[in-house]
């Protein structure tokens, strides 16, 4: 079994895929999730502590998810590469995590044998926050955290040979008002924890009550 780990990429999409992604979610994932879920949801969520620990999201549309499957399959220096699994393997369809200002992520693991998180937004500075950190082990994680900025078009691409609890990992609080956005895909993950992924007791705390998202 290969060690647990995030991997760093750049260029993982072509830029005129990745260019319309930016377009099309970027700043406008409310509004979609509105669509898609229901305006009550999403006055819920931005009226509640849940718009603090979880982001706004909206899957995918089908015709983007499998253009960028076929990108991943397709890209030689990405490790999906000719792996056919992939095709049949997402746990759920893809979506967009779009953290509000203010917005973080709790420490937690999920259990995938895949997954990629990639950054969409164009401009990204490290004073604003948002980076996405993720630890090697997890009882001394002060010691051993690893955190990247968002830049546009990369991030974490990790394949494992067989269903596997990841490293821990978290998203650091956005400081700047704007919102960081990100194409999130998880292959075969079992949905432990809810939205966020299962979360060590040690962290709980920092959960408010009633966090998971009522999605249709």
């Amino acid at each position: 079994m290969a060690d647990k780990k995030f991997t760093f990429y750049e260029n993982i999409l072509s830029e005129s895929l990745i260019e319309e992604l930016h377009n099309y979610y970027c700043g406008n994932t409310l509004n979609l999730s509105a669509k898609q879920h229901g305006q009550d949801v999403v006055d819920w969520y931005l009226a509640s502590d849940a718009r603090g620990v979880v982001p706004a999201t909206v899957n995918l549309t089908s015709d983007h998810q499998m253009r960028i499957l076929d990108e991943l399959y397709s890209n030689k220096n990405l490790p999906l590469y000719k792996n056919k699994k992939m095709l049949r393997g997402l746990g759920f369809p893809m979506r967009i995590n779009n953290f509000l200002p203010g917005g973080t992520l709790p420490p937690h693991t999920d259990t995938v044998w895949a997954s990629l998180t990639l950054f969409l937004n164009k401009e990204w500075k490290e004073e604003w926050g948002g980076q996405f950190v993720w630890y090697k082990d997890e009882d001394t994680e002060q010691e051993n955290e690893i955190a990247y900025t968002p830049k546009y078009n990369c991030g974490m691409i990790d394949v494992y040979d067989d269903m596997t609890v990841g490293a821990m990992h978290r998203v650091l609080e956005v400081t700047h008002d704007i919102e960081r956005c990100t194409v999130q895909a998880f292959f075969g993950l079992k949905n432990t924890g809810g939205q966020i992924g299962q979360i060590p007791d040690k962290y709980k705390h920092l959960l408010p009550k009633n966090v998971t998202l009522p999605y249709k």
